[in-house]
């Protein structure tokens, strides 16, 4: 008996799925990254800088 669609139907339909999967991963991971509020470093850090660095 002969297959109800031809084997090049499922394999473009394959496709078609794991190309909308990863559309929506893309999408997915755009979204969090760009909502995502990433806290600020909470260590404070002081440094003395010697003047002859500088330019009088």
């Amino acid at each position: 008996m002969a297959a109800p669609w031809p084997l090049q139907h499922w394999a473009l339909m394959a496709s078609r799925i794991v190309l909308a999967l990863l559309a929506v991963l893309i999408i997915g991971a755009a979204v969090f990254f760009a909502t995502w509020e990433i806290p600020a470093p909470s260590r404070s850090v002081e440094k003395t800088l010697p003047n002859d660095r500088f330019p009088n």
